[in-house]
C-alpha cells in the first residue's frame, strides 16, 4: 500500500510539472508561446562600420494579442487586483482603436548618440503605413531592466528602452506590413513587420 501511494504521489507530481504553464487568462499562452509571439513581432538590425559597432536596434510591434499577453504577465508578477486589471484591459482596447505602440531597444557605443527623447536628437523616427509617414511620439520607459527583460527578452542591459506611439490604430497595422524607419547620420534602418 505504501509503495502504491508513493507511486501515485510521484506520478501526480510528474504530471503537474509536465503541464505547460499558462501565463494568464487573457492571452492563454504558455511561456514558450509567449516568447514565440514576441519573436514574431520583433525586428532587429545591427549596423557596423568595418569592425566597429555603430548601433543595434530591436523593435517590437505591440499588437493586441501581445499587449494582452504582457497584461497577463504584469497581472501575475505585480499581483494586480481585478479593478486594476480591468482598467488596464479597457485601456488596451481603447488605445488599439486610436494609436499603435512599438517598443524600441537601442544601443549605441557612444552614449550621446542614444538620445531619442532629446529635442535635438540625431534620430528621426517614423512609421510608414500605406504611403503615409507617422512621426513617433517617443518616451523613455521607466521600468527597471529586470521588468523589461521579463516582458521583452531581446532587450539587453546595454540598450535604452523606449516606447514609440503613432497616430494610427493598431487594429489597422496588425493586418498589414508597416515599416518602422530610424534615420540619423549613423545610418538608416527600415524594419518591416
Amino acid at each position: 500500500m505504501k509503495n502504491y501511494l508513493t507511486a501515485l504521489l510521484a506520478l501526480s507530481f510528474m504530471m503537474s510539472c509536465a503541464a505547460p504553464k499558462k501565463i494568464g487568462s487573457y492571452s492563454n499562452l504558455t511561456q514558450e508561446d509567449y516568447e514565440k509571439l514576441v519573436q514574431k513581432w520583433t525586428r532587429s538590425e545591427k549596423k557596423y562600420s568595418g569592425l566597429y559597432n555603430v548601433y543595434q536596434v530591436s523593435a517590437t510591434l505591440m499588437t493586441s494579442k501581445l499587449r494582452f499577453a504582457v497584461l497577463d504577465k504584469m497581472k501575475e508578477i505585480k499581483q494586480w487586483d481585478p479593478l486594476r486589471l480591468e482598467k488596464e484591459r479597457k485601456k488596451i482596447l481603447s488605445e488599439n482603436n486610436s494609436i499603435s505602440k512599438v517598443y524600441l531597444s537601442l544601443f549605441t557605443p557612444e552614449k550621446s548618440h542614444n538620445d531619442l527623447v532629446e529635442p535635438n536628437s540625431i534620430w528621426t523616427v517614423y512609421l510608414e503605413y500605406k504611403g503615409q509617414k507617422y512621426p513617433a511620439k517617443i518616451k523613455k520607459t521607466h521600468l527597471k531592466f529586470i521588468e523589461i527583460k521579463s516582458i521583452l527578452p531581446h532587450h539587453t542591459r546595454w540598450s535604452k528602452a523606449y516606447m514609440l506611439t503613432f497616430e494610427v490604430p493598431m487594429s489597422q497595422l496588425e493586418s498589414d506590413s508597416p515599416r518602422l524607419v530610424l534615420s540619423s547620420f549613423l545610418g538608416k534602418t527600415v524594419l518591416v513587420f
